[in-house]
């Protein structure tokens, strides 16, 4: 299955880490604008093996595992 080049980009994006930035930026810019004095510390975790699932041709699904 072919995908347009920036689906296969957009399909490489850490969406924790992305999450975490994104919260990093709305906070830092309430501090600025003084509605916000907390503390954050975004962390993300790993637990072991990510399951990729591959939709094949004839309709069946495919496990792939990574570590």
């Amino acid at each position: 299955m072919e995908r347009p080049e920036n689906i296969s980009i957009v399909a490489k994006i850490e969406t924790k880490k992305m999450l975490i930035q994104i919260v990093e930026t709305d906070l830092a810019k309430r501090r600025e604008e003084g509605k916000y004095k907390g503390k954050f510390r975004g962390h993300t975790h790993f637990f072991g093996i990510e399951i990729y699932v591959l939709q094949e041709k004839n309709g069946q699904s495919k496990e792939l595992h990574s570590s």
